[in-house]
């Protein structure tokens, strides 16, 4: 039942995701049938219809990264004010860092974060979000650190397979 579960979630975040590469591909292309175009293979990409099928968080980075880019195109698009960009810098933040506790290798994400906002905003706003972005992180990484100095006496905030999980991915496929 729990599976089941999960496996409805999967879909229901993977169907949203859809939303945001219309958006995304509506913001960069300016035509409304790239976007369709878009949303569409994005919608039929079989390995990741695949995944969805497995209750599994790894099902759920493709639809994250898909969330992390929409909020950048939105806020980087609309320029509106400082109170809404904070709170998409929120929620971006939590999007970055949740990806980052579930698949290890995607931790620099918070530090490119904080270079896309200082080269997209203002010096003082830029400012103002990447110390969001790096209080979410300290905060829940703190967390994971302590609990991994706790409960396996070791100082490491991913998980053991990072350097296998980035090594595996070089030299792995001819360029």
């Amino acid at each position: 039942m729990a599976a089941e579960g999960a496996q409805i979630f999967q879909v229901g975040l993977a169907a949203l995701a859809t939303v945001g590469v219309f958006s995304i591909a509506r913001a960069v292309f300016l035509a409304a049938p790239v976007a369709y175009l878009a949303a569409l293979f994005y919608a039929l990409y079989l390995p990741e219809a695949r995944l969805l099928a497995l209750p599994h968080e790894y099902a759920w980075m493709g639809p994250l990264m898909v969330f992390a880019a929409w909020i950048m195109v939105e806020i980087s698009r609309r320029k509106d004010s400082a109170k809404n960009a904070y709170l998409a810098g929120i929620a971006l933040a939590g999007i970055v860092v949740l990806a980052a506790l579930m698949r290890s290798t995607v931790i620099l994400l918070p530090f490119l974060l904080v270079l896309f906002f200082f080269l997209t905003f203002p010096m003082r706003r830029a400012f103002a979000m990447a110390m969001i972005v790096i209080v979410v992180f300290v905060v829940v990484f703190g967390a994971v650190f302590s609990y991994n100095m706790s409960a396996f006496g070791e100082q490491r905030i991913v998980r053991r397979s990072f350097w296998h999980s980035v090594g595996t991915g070089i030299g792995q496929f001819p360029n």
